[in-house]
């Protein structure tokens, strides 16, 4: 099955989920890998000049709402979803390894400053 065509837009923000493989419960009550997946947020952030606005590890999956100025989403999602499958390795016992997430990320725009503010709350309340 082929992937729709992802764009990248400089002046939206964007929420992104990523889910694990089989929606297993990695991220539940697992505060070392959410460390983890926090530390490489930052580290990834803070190289591709994201504006990061919200970060919610949830059971199976993982939303993000931020911008990405440099039209680098895809090289930022590449990179922290393979060294957060890397941690799982480190942090989970019962991770034996393979793929961690299920699939692409999906991503939707948030074109206007509310839209920002809706998924804001949406992700971390």
């Amino acid at each position: 099955m082929g992937y729709h065509p992802r764009f990248e837009v400089a002046d939206q923000g964007n929420l992104v989920t990523t889910n694990t493989k089989h929606a297993e419960l990695w991220f539940a009550n697992n505060p070392k890998l959410e460390r983890a997946l926090l530390a490489r947020t930052a580290k990834y952030s803070t190289r591709y000049d994201v504006r990061l606005y919200a970060l919610s590890p949830e059971g199976n999956h993982a939303h993000l709402v931020a911008e990405f100025p440099g039209c680098n989403r895809a090289d930022f999602m590449r990179d922290l979803n393979s060294t957060v499958a890397r941690e799982a390795s480190r942090c989970t016992a019962t991770f034996t390894g393979g793929n961690l997430w299920a699939r692409r990320y999906s991503n939707e725009f948030l074109p206007a400053p509310e839209d920002i503010e809706d998924k804001f709350f949406y992700t971390v309340l």
